[in-house]
């Protein structure tokens, strides 16, 4: 098994995995974790993050939105961007609706950006036929979380037995909204979407649209759903329990598709937020560029450096915070398990990684320099780290 030497306070993992052609691969990764401040650069958190080992929901299983997707996947083609945030309301009064949003932007110039509009409570009713809503209500703040955007599940008649049967809206199943084409005579009193994309417009309520939000999209979800192939008698009888042949590696990006970058975000990264924070409308910070490398010892001798691509941004900011918010980072890279005697884990700041010991700077860092779990070390970390030499 490939040694991991790590000199660096950062929960550390490898195992192997194997692509669509069965081809077997190891993956190598590691999780960073930085305070938020109110303004300017994030600095290392004096306690760092576990792997997050599958899932992790704000509630129960398929009756509540994502909140965290699983750290254990193969690769990401794509950085994810994703929130768990609040949005406040502008001037810290109540307020019907407004506007909250993100723009990030990484040292190449890649850059997203996605705003969203909030509203108060709010209720579809059937009037003359037609589906009419209300005026929202004011409130102070409002979680940004997809049972608060459009979908939902409806009743589609009775089974045999006489027992309903339910149709869940593919795109977003717990959310709220999603209705009959037709009211029945004066229905009144459904809840309707308070999350909508920027222009405010909601969609007709029999229709199933991707939901608006920060957060992941589970593995079940449309559109992410369409990326895991194809599951049939035939990947049954010849390909399990391998990848069906039209599997991606886009499957794994859980982000809201708009926050999905085209690529990997590198280096230092500037984050912007508007009306995510109580006090401050306008929340502006940047994350350093200070990145995991690792320094690969072949079999046979020679050391090449692999950069790891940061492939998870998750910013730490709404309820489960509380005045701790925080930004965790998933850096990820495919390795050759079979001819990689050790991966000797470090930090490099600076320029991007183009040769070993090149422009930028490589630092050592040992778990002394940073207050942490030792359950997040891997066991081959030296016990004099200063005596030994990548």
């Amino acid at each position: 098994m490939t040694r991991i030497i790590n000199f660096t306070p950062f929960a550390n993992l490898r195992f192997s995995n194997l692509d669509a052609q069965g081809n077997e691969f190891g993956v190598f990764m590691v999780k960073t974790a930085h305070d938020i401040p109110a303004e300017g650069p994030c600095t290392l958190s004096s306690e760092q993050e576990p792997f997050v080992l599958t899932d992790s929901y704000f509630g129960e299983l398929n009756t509540s939105p994502l909140r965290y997707p699983s750290d254990m996947v193969p690769w990401k083609p794509a950085t994810d961007v994703i929130l768990d945030a609040i949005a406040y309301a502008p001037s810290g009064q109540p307020s019907a609706e407004w506007q909250v949003g993100i723009r990030i932007r990484d040292a190449q110039g890649m850059e997203l950006e996605k705003r969203l509009r909030v509203t108060g409570p709010r209720e579809w009713s059937g009037q003359s036929g037609r589906w009419q809503i209300s005026a929202p209500r004011p409130v102070p703040d409002l979680p940004i979380r997809y049972d608060l955007a459009h979908g939902g599940i409806l009743s589609d008649g009775e089974d045999k037995d006489g027992q309903p049967i339910m149709r869940a809206c593919e795109t977003n199943p717990v959310g709220c909204g999603w209705l009959d084409r037709a009211p029945k005579r004066d229905e009144r009193n459904h809840a309707a979407p308070q999350i909508s994309g920027v222009d405010g417009s909601l969609p007709d309520p029999a229709r199933e649209v991707p939901p608006e939000g920060f957060g992941p999209i589970p593995p079940a979800w449309l559109p992410r759903r369409s990326y895991a192939g194809t599951y049939d008698d035939h990947w049954l009888n010849e390909v399990w329990p391998g990848w069906p042949h039209d599997y991606a590696f886009r499957f794994h990006n859980a982000a809201h598709p708009d926050l999905q970058s085209a690529g990997h975000m590198r280096g230092a990264l500037s984050i912007e937020l508007t009306h995510l924070h109580p006090d401050r409308p306008v929340w502006r910070f940047s994350l350093p560029d200070e990145r995991p490398v690792v320094v690969a010892l072949c079999e046979h001798g020679g050391t090449t450096l692999i950069e790891l691509q940061r492939d998870t941004v998750f910013l730490d900011i709404g309820e489960d915070a509380g005045t701790d918010p925080r930004v965790f980072c998933v850096w990820r890279t495919p390795f050759d398990p079979l001819n990689t005697e050790s991966l000797t884990v470090m930090i490099r700041s600076g320029a991007e990684c183009d040769e070993l010991y090149g422009a930028g700077q490589l630092l050592r860092l040992t778990p002394a320099d940073c207050a942490c779990d030792p359950a997040l070390l891997d066991p081959d970390v030296p016990e004099n780290p200063e005596e030994t030499t990548a």
